[in-house]
Order: structure tokens, then C-alpha cells, then sequence
């Protein structure tokens, strides 16, 4: 097996890509009913796995998913790591209810959850993202209002992110019905405020994400504080910095929304010192 491969896991077993085959009647496939995860990592260091473990965990109880043996599941994301290979990790999980005659309500006596697992070389994305920031645009915020579970439901994340890429931004910013700036796409989103990160606070209304938790903690030892609370777009637009947080990136600040400059249109002070110091403490493998 070469260095960097493909590997797949399904069900209790390693298998080729042919192989990774599910049932027309998983409810994953029907109903979006499942839960994913996604964790880097550096060759076989998962990073910050016991905080993606806990979010996992936590969205399979919220989605009362029964059956999940997650011992098993963790010795497989090991072996399948260790037999990928790769320097730079990323590990995709997806746990569905499982296979049962369509109807939208369950009989939890017969379903046995469907586990996916997937591990492949992680593609880091451009310097150039970094050195020169990214631009946004926001969307109407029209998601489910259980984001904080990480559900396989993402079809208006999905909407909004292809609608940034053909307006040729990097990520869409949601704004919900009364004015307040959520999330993204697919990342947490932070601003900075006279020195002070300011986030929207956890619950039901965002992802609790992972990255970002990490950020919290990491601005502390460069002196910087991550306080939660409610801001609307006017104050997005206004801030001295917009900062994205995501396993896939990492952090990166933001230069543009909706065509208007944020700051002086270069990634600010704040959003490169964070960023820095993230990428210190994942080659560190300090989480």
C-alpha cells in the first residue's frame, strides 16, 4: 500500500472504494439522518481529537442514535489512519440511523446505525489565502434551528456556499431574520473590536466549532479575549477585523464582504497573530 492512500472503513470492515456500498432505504441517504465529523491531523496525531470525540458523541445523543459501539468506531478511525499513511490527515465520519423501510418515523428495535469512515491526505489550502485574506458575502440565515447538532441536513450551507463561489467570494456569512450574524457556510466566524475577538455565543442558533473553541483558548496566551455575544451585520461590516475558523483552514481573515473593505483590506493584526500561533500548536501537537 502506498504512503497517502484512500482508506475507507464501512460497517465493520476495511473496504475498496467499490465496495462502499448502502442501501437505497439508509436513512442517511433518504432523510439526511445522520451526524459527520471531520478531524485533521498531522500523519497519525489526530488533532484535538477528544474535543471532535466529545462534539460526535454529543450529536449522536441529540439525534437519538442508538447503537453506535464507539470503541469500535475509535479503533477503527486508528487503524485506518495508521493504514493510510499520510502526513497531513484528514479523517471523514458519518453515522447514519441505518437501513429501514422509508417512513419518517422509526422503529429503534430494528435499525442498526450505518458508520462510514474515511481517511485521506488533507490538500492545505493556498498560502495566498493567508497572506492575503479572503472575501465574503451574506445570506439569509435559513437553516434548521438545531445547528449546534452537526447533521448531514446542510442543503442551505450547501445553497450559500455555491452562491459565494459564483459571486467569486471564498465563504458566505449568515445573517438570521432579526439582524444577527450566526456563522458560516461552513466555518465559525469572529470579529475584533478595539483588541477583543467577539463571537456569537454557543447554543442552538451555530455549530459549536471546534477550531474555534481551540482559538479561544489560543488567544488567551497572546494576551487577546474571545467574548460571546450577539452582533448584526452593521457591526460585521464595521470591525477592525473579520476572522473565519475551520479544521479545513484553520484561520483566516477576511478583507472583503459584500464587495465592502474590512479594515485596511489586508488581513489584520489579530487574525495573523492567531493564526500563527494555531499552526505552532498544531505541528506542536499541543491538542
Amino acid at each position: 500500500m502506498m504512503a497517502g492512500s484512500e482508506i475507507l472503513w464501512l460497517n465493520g470492515r476495511f473496504v475498496a472504494p467499490h465496495e462502499a456500498v448502502v442501501s437505497v432505504d439508509d436513512r442517511g441517504f433518504v432523510f439526511g439522518d445522520g451526524i459527520y465529523e471531520v478531524i485533521g491531523g498531522l500523519g497519525e496525531r489526530l488533532f484535538a481529537f477528544e474535543r471532535h470525540w466529545r462534539r460526535l458523541r454529543r450529536s449522536v445523543e441529540q439525534l437519538d442514535i442508538r447503537g453506535v459501539d464507539f470503541d469500535q468506531v475509535e479503533a477503527a478511525i486508528r487503524e485506518a489512519v495508521h493504514r493510510a499513511g499520510c502526513e497531513l490527515t484528514v479523517v471523514y465520519l458519518q453515522i447514519t440511523r441505518g437501513t429501514a423501510p422509508r417512513s419518517h418515523a422509526w422503529d429503534p428495535a430494528g435499525l442498526t446505525p450505518t458508520v462510514f469512515i474515511r481517511v485521506r491526505e488533507e490538500v492545505p489550502p493556498e498560502p495566498a489565502l493567508a497572506e492575503l485574506g479572503v472575501a465574503c458575502l451574506t445570506v439569509p440565515d435559513l437553516r434548521w434551528g438545531r445547528c449546534d447538532v452537526k447533521s448531514l441536513n446542510l442543503l442551505p450551507n450547501v445553497m450559500a456556499k455555491q452562491q459565494a463561489r459564483t459571486s467569486g467570494c471564498y465563504e458566505a456569512i449568515f445573517v438570521a431574520a432579526d439582524g444577527t450574524v450566526t456563522e458560516a457556510s461552513s466555518s465559525s466566524v469572529a470579529i475584533v473590536v478595539d483588541g477583543e475577538l467577539w463571537a456569537h455565543p454557543n447554543g442552538t442558533r451555530i455549530l459549536p466549532g471546534v477550531t474555534r473553541e481551540l482559538a479561544t483558548v489560543l488567544a488567551a496566551d497572546l494576551g487577546l479575549t474571545l467574548r460571546e455575544r450577539t452582533f448584526d451585520r452593521d457591526t460585521l461590516l464595521s470591525a477592525d477585523e473579520v476572522v473565519l475558523m475551520a479544521t479545513s483552514f484553520e484561520i483566516l481573515g477576511v478583507t472583503r464582504i459584500d464587495g465592502q473593505t474590512i479594515g485596511d483590506g489586508r488581513p489584520g493584526p489579530v487574525s495573523r497573530r492567531l493564526a500563527e500561533r494555531f499552526r505552532q500548536a498544531f505541528w506542536n501537537g499541543e491538542f
